[in-house]
């Protein structure tokens, strides 16, 4: 077996084992080109979020405390922070270990969570306030928790069917036969 390298892509273990099991079909490139652009697009719109509280908030006004506002930048700096960690930590996950490290599936996951969770806080505060001054702290708010959903989503998308494929494969019914689903 080769070992993997970074500029071929073809040479990744987790990118063959999708190919292995055939679940994106002929769409495999545009599945990973879709992927990286939403990493993108949530990494945006994360950093937008993040430098708009930093500009508006910590200019002390009015009903915003420095602790309250210095805590919700430094946390969403955190989320962004995270959020390239697990970008880095997807790539090694795709180059090398193919989901077959729990630890490392924890903290993408673990992490992931957090930062899809923790943006419920803004967008609740964002909903709350109807200062037109902060429609551009609700949209940002928005658009980094529906980038976090959608991409949240394609993961499991790929991981269940994966799964679904696998499994299909390798469960046998009663009378020996292979099963074509898992419908019974």
């Amino acid at each position: 077996m080769s070992k993997p390298q970074l500029w071929q892509p073809k040479t990744w273990a987790f990118l063959k084992e999708i190919q292995d099991t055939g679940v994106l079909g002929k769409y495999d490139k545009a599945f990973y080109v879709a992927g990286t652009v939403m990493y993108g697009v949530t990494l945006a719109f994360y950093v937008l979020l993040a430098m708009w509280v930093d500009d508006e908030f910590t200019e002390n006004s009015p009903g915003h405390s420095e602790n309250t506002t210095g805590r919700q930048v430094k946390l969403l700096y955190v989320v962004v922070g995270l959020h390239v960690a697990i970008g880095l930590a997807v790539l090694y996950d795709a180059i090398h270990e193919a989901g077959k490290n729990i630890l490392l599936q924890t903290f993408i996951i673990g992490a992931g969570t957090f930062n899809t969770i923790y943006l419920t806080i803004p967008l609740s505060y964002g909903l709350s306030h109807r200062d037109s001054d902060e429609s551009l702290y609700f949209t940002y708010a928005l658009c980094s928790f529906a980038s976090a959903c959608i991409s949240n989503a394609m993961m499991l998308a790929l991981l269940f069917a994966m799964f679904h494929a696998k499994t299909v494969n390798t469960l046998s019914a009663p009378t020996g036969k292979k099963l074509k689903s898992l419908v019974f």
